[in-house]
């Protein structure tokens, strides 16, 4: 099997520190949907208007019979709503940039592996308030000898929930 995704753009870890890092962050993960979990946190909980807010988000075979390939760009779904449930849609979103420095085709996330990406919510230009933020990744599974390769199973992967506080500068 062979796996595709489908959501909105992120910039995968870029260096070795980065790397490192993300492999003793502690996470929190959302539900396995057969064998796949998606994670999602920040380094605080309250920032101010026009900060740089970074999302960590984090992809793990935990236990998928087969390693999985990312694309160069991974891609997850954000929902930001407000207190009342308004949605918040991304700024700019064709306008991001792809940042990979990666092996060719895309990491691999071998059953039991992970990776990390980071996506920076100040894209949302939140004003100030409290908000919920939470990822879906979809992926698929494709049979190899199909020409063109037809989907046999589609994930649909939820992660965890993060609130956040937009406070005014001082």
């Amino acid at each position: 099997m062979v796996f595709a995704t489908s959501g909105s753009v992120l910039a995968l870890a870029q260096n070795a520190q980065a790397a490192e890092n993300a492999k003793t962050d502690i996470r929190t993960w959302g539900p396995e949907a057969n064998g796949l979990a998606l994670s999602i946190g920040v380094d605080k909980t309250t920032y101010v208007v026009g900060q740089p807010i970074p999302l960590h988000i984090a992809f793990r075979n935990a236990h998928a019979s087969e390693g999985m390939t990312l694309g160069i760009c991974e891609e997850v779904a954000l929902t930001v709503r407000d207190e009342k449930g308004k949605k918040f849609d991304q700024v700019d979103d064709d306008d991001r940039p792809c940042s990979y420095s990666g092996p060719r085709g895309g990491p691999l996330v071998s059953p039991g592996g992970m990776v990390a990406s980071e996506q920076n919510l100040m894209d949302y230009q939140l004003p100030p308030g409290r908000y919920t933020v939470v990822g879906e990744w979809d992926t698929a599974a494709y049979q190899d000898r199909d020409e063109p390769p037809r989907a046999t199973q589609v994930f649909h992967v939820h992660s965890n929930l993060v609130m956040i506080r937009i406070v005014a500068p001082e």
